[in-house]
């Protein structure tokens, strides 16, 4: 029989911490404004992954230093080419916009104001009305959708 590693053990007592701090504090995190209190709990959330997926407290302490220190070494270039896009270079090419940066840049910024902006799951949802504007986007998305699909993709679990 396996045992679970002390870096699993810890990963859940800290979750089972956190979840009755926020019980206990319920009411001061609801008059949090909602982008604090998501910072909050997706900067926790990443941080304590870091001991479930390490091979032992000290390197998930390490790396948790060496992030929050900012020593976490430079970036590997190759990852900004990931969100250039050949549909988005074309359409940015027309402003001769040409810097990987900048894709990386506009994706992070799209995800953030999705993710503070538009209702998840838990959340009650409106029932849909047409508007001009979603008239116009979700054919957009729908198209850029299956186009993207064309493309050549590796098996996600390929390596493992």
């Amino acid at each position: 029989m396996a045992w679970a590693n002390w870096t699993f053990i810890l990963w859940g007592a800290l979750h089972g911490i956190y979840n009755i701090i926020t019980r206990i504090f319920k009411k001061f995190f609801e008059k949090l404004h909602p982008a604090f209190a998501w910072i909050i709990n997706f900067t926790f959330i990443n941080l304590t992954w870091i001991y479930f997926r390490a091979d032992s407290i000290s390197q998930a302490n390490t790396l948790i230093k060496r992030i929050l220190s900012f020593q976490f070494g430079p970036i590997d270039p190759t990852i900004s080419t990931k969100f250039r896009l050949e549909e988005l270079k074309t359409i940015f090419g027309i402003f001769k916009i040409d810097n990987p940066l900048f894709y990386t840049g506009f994706f992070f910024i799209l995800a953030l104001v999705a993710i503070l902006s538009m209702k998840n799951t838990n959340e009650k949802l409106e029932t849909f009305k047409p508007t001009i504007i979603r008239a116009i986007i979700i054919p957009i998305l729908l198209v850029w959708g299956i186009v993207s699909f064309a493309g050549e993709s590796t098996f996600l679990y390929f390596n493992f």
